[in-house]
């Protein structure tokens, strides 16, 4: 015989009439609302928690499977992308290599052109020297022979 609603408020009415209300209202509270049909056993909740567990692990290693699968994946994307930035970080060193290379070039350029403009600016110094020295001597000789003319100048018209 299953327990209806009816069957519970009948119970209630008895118990409150005759053990009073506050005792009725505590049974009550301790019956469960549909029945011991609906109540588990301990056996029972041992047994679905062992079922739970079982379910748990099997889902934990499927998990950890497929945590350890991506894992790995991972890890060799990023072993692919670190052989990359290897690629690229060797063809910047190879880069800085030229340019230094180039540097050396244009310091030996530079090193050529300052000697070079060092021995045109001593060769320039010593003809400018000369040249100076022969002007001089010209304006001395040209002076000498004009003082000369002016003196014969001077005797002629006296």
């Amino acid at each position: 015989m299953s327990v209806t609603e009816g069957h519970r408020l009948a119970l209630h009415e008895a118990a409150s009439q005759h053990w009073g209300r506050d005792v009725a209202v505590t049974l009550m509270e301790m019956l469960p609302p549909s029945g011991w049909g609906d109540v588990a056993t301990r056996q029972q909740l041992d047994a679905l928690e062992s079922r739970i567990d079982v379910k748990l692990e099997s889902l934990e290693m499927r998990m950890d499977s497929r945590f350890t699968a991506m894992e790995s994946k991972f890890d060799g994307r990023f072993d692919a992308v670190g052989g990359r930035f290897d690629a690229v970080n060797g063809r910047f060193d190879a880069m800085d290599r030229q340019f230094d290379a180039m540097d050396a070039r244009f310091d030996a350029a530079d090193e050529r052109t300052d000697l070079k403009l060092a021995t045109l600016e001593s060769r320039i110094g010593t003809q400018l020297a000369i040249g100076h020295r022969q002007l001089m001597q010209w304006t001395v000789g040209t002076m000498i022979a004009m003082t000369g003319v002016f003196a014969a100048l001077v005797s002629i018209i006296k």
